[in-house]
Order: C-alpha cells, then sequence, then structure tokens
C-alpha cells in the first residue's frame, strides 16, 4: 500500500490534475552553514542555489518555500526550539523523515523540492513573485502541471493547470482522478479562482490536496527528533 501510494507520488513527487472554466478564474544535501545566503539573490532559479539560500538563514528557516511541505504537527515543535543548534538538528530530521532513497548520501526529495522552487522563481516574475505567487505555491508543493493553457475571454484572461492521477479517485478529484485548478489574471497578478471568499482563496478540495501531497512525503513517520523543546 505504501509502495503504491510513493510510486504515484513520485511520478510528479505529488498526483495529477484537470480544470474547465467559464472565467480563468495555482547542492548539497548537506545543511549549509548559517550565512550563507551571500551572494545569492532572493529568488534563486537554479535548484542548488535555491537550496543553498533557503536552507542558509537557520532561524527564518520555516519562513521560506519549506512552509507549503511542512505538517501542523512540525510546524508547532519549530515553534518550541530554543536554539539554532536544535533548529539544524531539526530541520536534519525533517529532510530524514522524506528521503526515500537510504542508498545515498543526497536526499532526492530534497533536491527535487528545491528544483520546483526554483522553477517557480524563474517561471512567474510578477508580484508576489516565484514561490510566493499563487501559481508557485502550486507548482512547488503539486509540482510541474501536466498540463498548462492560456484562457482568453470577454470576461478576462487566465490559465487551466491539469493534474492527472491516474484515474485514482479521492476526496479532492472528480470521478475520472482528476483536479481541477484555474488562475484568473486580475490587475497583472495570477490568483488563484473557485474558492468562496473570491481570487486568492484557495478552494477546499485545493486545500485537501495539499494536505495529502504533504502527508504522502513521509517516509518513516516513526523518525524521533533528539532536541530540548521550550515550553
Amino acid at each position: 500500500m505504501r509502495s503504491n501510494r510513493r510510486t504515484w507520488i513520485r511520478k510528479s513527487l505529488t498526483f495529477r490534475t484537470a480544470l474547465s472554466f467559464a472565467v480563468a478564474s495555482v547542492v548539497a544535501a548537506a545543511m549549509p552553514a548559517a550565512g550563507a545566503t551571500a551572494g545569492f539573490n532572493e529568488f534563486p532559479t537554479i535548484g542548488a542555489e535555491a537550496m543553498a539560500y533557503y536552507e542558509g538563514d537557520i532561524d527564518q528557516w520555516m519562513d521560506g518555500p519549506v512552509e507549503y511541505l511542512a505538517l501542523k504537527s512540525e510546524r508547532e515543535v519549530w515553534k518550541k526550539l530554543g536554539t539554532s543548534a536544535d533548529r539544524v538538528a531539526f530541520i536534519r530530521w525533517f529532510w530524514d523523515r522524506r528521503d526515500d532513497d537510504s542508498t545515498t548520501t543526497k536526499n532526492p526529495f530534497k533536491i527535487a523540492f528545491y528544483e520546483r522552487v526554483a522553477a517557480a522563481n524563474d517561471r512567474f516574475a510578477q508580484f508576489p513573485r516565484g514561490w510566493r505567487s499563487d501559481r508557485g505555491r502550486v507548482w512547488v508543493t503539486l509540482g510541474r502541471p501536466d498540463s498548462m493553457r492560456g484562457i482568453f475571454n470577454g470576461g478576462g484572461s487566465g490559465e487551466r493547470w491539469s493534474y492527472f492521477t491516474n484515474g485514482r479517485e479521492h476526496a479532492f478529484t472528480n470521478a475520472y482522478g482528476e483536479v481541477q485548478l484555474g488562475f484568473a489574471l486580475l490587475r497583472g497578478e495570477y490568483r488563484i479562482v473557485g474558492g468562496f471568499g473570491g481570487a486568492g482563496v484557495y478552494p477546499l478540495y485545493v486545500r485537501h490536496a495539499f494536505d495529502y501531497t504533504r502527508r504522502a512525503a513521509i517516509v518513516d513517520p516513526t523518525l524521533e527528533l533528539n532536541v530540548k523543546l521550550s515550553d
């Protein structure tokens, strides 16, 4: 069961999707030392540079793109860490429990994650840029879409992103195992659409898909974190 789920997730490091809208309406394996961010811009477009940059600021690490990947329970533990040394230990533990290849000192999942972050930074130049944008968040969390289409009509323009789950049906998919995502171009910014509250509000099924993907990434849920937590 776990093997089948991991094989499916690893195909795109997530699941797959599809959508239609009336109005288009989302290098190292070792930890760099603190301060390793010097010399890099804020939105690196190369995977190894993205890893060095976002892993370099130990104390602010959880405010980076890994916030899309972290479970709620992990964020709660992070808040209770009292020292930078404890945060370094946490970060290593965080990636180790997602490492599905123990035959190498490198972590393929971690490398692929930062490749997606770099790709988002490279592709999405509008404000908010890169991984911080709605499209960037989806790209980083779910991976590259199986299909991307521009949509243009009298009501505006946008994009349709499609992911496919190979026919597997989940709470966040339609009967064909598809999840449907779209973005509307509003005042120069692409915002996700379909949620209650208007553009920029993630639909519930998308949030469920995010949660599924985050949980499916955990290879070793029993791996212990040996640090002292503050009250």
